[in-house]
């Protein structure tokens, strides 16, 4: 169990924090590469990297201040 887990969930809800934490890896990485493969058609492979530092501004933000 990761710890952040461990210290944060309750012990009844573990389980389920532990399915959302296994089920968002594979989910991430398959819509990674739909995004990834939509982008590249529509926008060109340069535009992905772009748009996901938009998307990632905030939480660089959130993470330092």
């Amino acid at each position: 169990i990761p710890p952040w887990i461990q210290k944060t969930a309750p012990a009844t809800e573990k389980g389920i924090w532990l399915a959302i934490l296994f089920t968002a890896i594979p989910v991430g990485t398959a819509t990674g590469y739909a995004y990834s493969s939509i982008m590249a058609e529509n926008l060109g492979w340069q535009w992905a990297y772009f748009v996901e530092g938009i998307f990632m501004a905030p939480l660089i933000c959130f993470m330092f201040f």
